[in-house]
């Protein structure tokens, strides 16, 4: 019996086979020969990252696979931010916005690694959906950086900055990536967020309003506070 793997490139179905007792194998080679003693658990928060957040450890674990069990070194890439201009809501948004709050310790950087940013759910576990602003509200209770629009529109004008792990779908959904780190409102007093998903084969930028629902496949950009 074979299981089925399939890979996707370019919008063209390519299949790969493994068997049951390959598969066994390859896992029993790994769980004998990894030395369990030489891993901190309580410091990598390995329990904790894989049961909360098992899709990207899935990914992750792909990574380690595909690159033929060997440890992945991921290349630093610095994206700069330029401060000397504000951001454009009439650009990006439509129309003139206020900034109605602001993470000013992302607006006090200059420069990001983008491998450091990671994107996080604030749904807990058997929740599928959750208010706009309860989500952030749950983010600021966090040490996370809440990364700004600024952010956001320096990735839009710098697409091959961008991870190509940003680009998946979750539950069948593109993942929309929200830049927490700056709220909107507008004449009306209702209150946005900057987004960034990719669809139709290019990237798109554009505001979702805090008062509707997040769901699986929506999450925010952030950075570890230290």
């Amino acid at each position: 019996m074979a299981i089925e793997i399939v890979l996707w490139q370019e919008g063209e179905r390519e299949m790969a086979q493994i068997t049951i007792e390959e598969f066994s194998q390859v896992m029993a080679v790994l769980v004998t020969n990894t030395d369990w003693k030489s891993i901190d658990f309580k410091a990598s928060g390995l329990q904790k990252s894989v049961i909360r957040n098992p899709v990207e450890a899935g990914k992750q674990f792909a990574l380690f696979l595909s690159n033929g069990g060997r440890t992945i070194i991921m290349e630093t890439m610095t994206l700069f931010i330029d401060r000397t201009e504000p951001f454009d809501t009439v650009k990006y948004l439509g129309e003139e916005r206020a900034i109605d709050e602001q993470d000013e310790r992302s607006f006090a950087l200059s420069q990001i690694d983008v491998s450091k940013i990671d994107l996080q759910t604030m749904l807990k576990d058997k929740e599928d959906h959750l208010d706009g602003e309860k989500s952030l509200e749950r983010l600021k209770k966090t040490s996370h950086i809440r990364l700004d629009a600024k952010v956001g529109q320096m990735l839009y004008e710098n697409q091959n900055m961008i991870p190509t792990s940003w680009k998946q779908k979750i539950a069948g959904r593109a993942i929309r990536i929200y830049f927490g780190g700056t709220i909107f409102r507008n004449s009306l007093d209702l209150r946005s967020i900057l987004c960034l998903y990719w669809k139709d084969q290019q990237w798109h930028l554009y505001h979702d309003w805090l008062k509707y629902d997040h769901s699986t496949s929506d999450r925010f950009a952030v950075l570890a506070s230290a």
